[in-house]
């Protein structure tokens, strides 16, 4: 007797299969487009789009003995200018420290010294890391050089355009968490924008001394190099807007 046999290939459930898997794919894509499109939208949407400078002070090292990197851009020429200063730097004629507990009051002053201090808007950021905390962010998105200054100029000079956000998310989160920051992701994400498309220099102050000297002002001994008034004017004189 011959014996029938029911074919596996049955078109309709070929078919039925194809359009359950093209469903999926389109689900998927449609997800992760989305998700990707609300990443880029929280990224970009930041206040430091509508000021015109926007400053970056980043600590290495413990308060006074570290040394003090500060990134200062104005955003309507796209000039930045990224100063490396000494530990226990003192700016003799303000009678302010440069190495001051408080970043914020870091800035402050180095805004001062700067004669940047006016009615213009502007944003500020610190960032503090150990030595140890700075050097594995250099290693695992920077270069290393001779001077943190330029280690900085070169982190600030790459760019993350809409492709490249998961990058961009990795490399903030690494720096979150090897650092104490006031710095939000769509802050660091816009400054980026600027900094990747801004002309750059770079300025190594040096003290008066090869030491810095101990000074007592009110029963309080406090360690301060004082930094070169001269070099201080030249400066001042680059960054003018």
């Amino acid at each position: 007797m011959a014996k029938n046999y029911i074919s596996s290939n049955n078109p309709k459930r070929r078919s039925k299969a194809i359009g359950i898997t093209l469903a999926i794919i389109v689900i998927g894509v449609v997800i992760v487009g989305g998700w990707y499109w609300l990443m880029y939208n929280n990224l970009k949407t930041s206040p430091v789009t509508r000021v015109d400078r926007i400053n970056l002070i980043w600590r290495i090292g413990k308060q006074g003995t570290g040394e003090y990197v500060f990134a200062t851009v104005d955003t309507r020429n796209y000039n930045m200018f990224i100063m490396e200063f000494p530990p226990y730097a003192f700016w003799g004629s303000g009678k302010v420290s440069i190495a001051d507990t408080d970043l914020i009051h870091s800035t402050d002053n180095i805004m001062k010294m700067l004669n940047l201090n006016s009615k213009t808007k502007s944003m500020s950021f610190y960032l503090s890391s150990d030595k140890e905390e700075f050097n594995n962010i250099i290693t695992h998105f920077g270069k290393k050089k001779d001077h943190p200054a330029y280690e900085l100029k070169f982190l600030l000079e790459k760019d993350y355009p809409f492709y490249k956000l998961i990058q961009f998310k990795r490399f903030f989160d690494y720096l979150e968490s090897n650092s104490v920051t006031n710095i939000a992701a769509s802050d660091m994400y816009n400054l980026m924008k600027y900094t990747s498309h801004s002309s750059k220099s770079v300025v190594i102050l040096n003290g008066l001394t090869k030491h810095p000297v101990d000074i007592t002002v009110e029963g309080k001994t406090e360690a301060r190099l004082y930094l070169d008034e001269k070099d201080i004017n030249v400066l001042r004189s680059l960054v003018r807007p």
